[in-house]
């Protein structure tokens, strides 16, 4: 599926307040010793008795008053409350990937770099789970879950795919052409944390469908592959005239290999990455005040995967569950 809101993303990440802070909120798992309140978002609808008002007041008054008063106050009233408030759990039925790494075009191999304050950053990998709704393009709050991996990773070789068909359902279940790239990595991920801002809506999903009713364990060890190569026409058709024109010199291709149900492990163009300048081999990004006063990162020309500097991705397309065996990813 397409995530119809790239733009508006890539916006958000230029300004160095989210991009580079995002790193820092990241909630780790062993933070969450003392965190007991298992909030699946299931409802605690109260369950009380039902009025059992029988009042059937056997007033026993002998007296020879006949006061027929058998007052049957058939108050049946049993509260037959429908509200059976089933469990609303998130249901997502994709899967996009973005990587965060430092490039190294000379040693054609990834590395760390260091955000604004200098701390080092290894490379990751950033995994959105997506609802149906977060696919209309407009507010995509509540439907969608970020985790954060670790990228274990060594270079290999690979080509690229474009699709054989952008119509198409599932537009890469043929392979179109084949794209030679500057640089490819084969490895697996290992979970760093959850976006707190999320993680509501991470750890409630259907546990009789996710262990414990959330992601974590499907996607742990998980392969992934991605390798950089040159823009291609179908992500450049998801980006408007503008936005080409503005960012287009740092723009290239993060193609993506995940192992799908039934098919090789093969790489196609579901990304689109940017890069970013930074003081050197592994160093601080860099950023420049804007003309309205805010923080940003400063795109770095690619140049046909000739230069260095700091690597983020955008995923346009999100694979469909429905491709995946999502007890068999790695």
């Amino acid at each position: 599926m397409h995530n119809l809101a790239p733009l508006r993303r890539l916006l958000s990440l230029l300004v160095v307040s989210t991009a580079v802070a995002c790193v820092f909120d990241i909630k780790h798992d062993d933070d969450d010793d003392d965190d007991d309140d298992d909030d699946t978002g299931q409802s605690t609808d109260d369950t009380g008795d039902p009025e059992s008002d029988t009042d059937t007041d056997t007033d026993t008054d002998t007296d020879t008053d006949t006061d027929t008063d058998t007052d049957t106050d058939t108050d049946t009233d049993t509260d037959t409350d429908t509200d059976t408030d089933a469990d609303t759990y998130f249901e997502p039925v994709a899967v996009g990937l973005e990587l965060w790494a430092g490039y190294d075009a000379e040693s054609g191999d990834l590395s760390t770099w260091q955000d604004t304050s200098g701390t080092d950053i290894d490379p990751y990998v950033v995994v959105t789970l997506a609802d149906v709704d977060f696919f209309s393009g407009s507010d995509q709050e509540d439907h969608y879950c970020t985790l954060y991996y670790q990228f274990d990773w060594e270079q290999t070789s690979f080509d690229g795919y474009e699709p054989w068909d952008t119509s198409a359902a599932d537009p890469w279940s043929t392979p179109g052409d084949s794209v030679e790239l500057w640089a490819a990595w084969d490895g697996n991920l290992y979970a760093w944390g959850v976006d707190p801002d999320t993680q509501e809506v991470c750890e409630n999903m259907d546990p009789s469908d996710w262990t414990d009713g959330a992601p974590y364990a499907t996607f742990e060890g998980m392969r992934y592959g991605v390798g950089f190569g040159p823009m291609t026409d179908y992500l450049e058709a998801a980006w408007s005239s503008d936005a080409l024109a503005d960012y287009g010199d740092g723009m290239f291709t993060s193609f993506t290999a995940i192992q799908r149900s039934g098919s090789s492990f093969q790489a196609f163009d579901w990304t689109t990455s940017l890069l970013f300048q930074w003081d050197g081999i592994g160093g601080e990004v860099l950023t420049e005040t804007d003309s309205t006063g805010a923080t940003v990162l400063i795109i770095e020309d690619v140049d046909g995967g000739t230069n260095s500097g700091v690597v983020r991705s955008f995923a346009y397309w999100y694979d469909d569950f429905v491709n995946l065996d999502l007890n068999d990813l790695n």
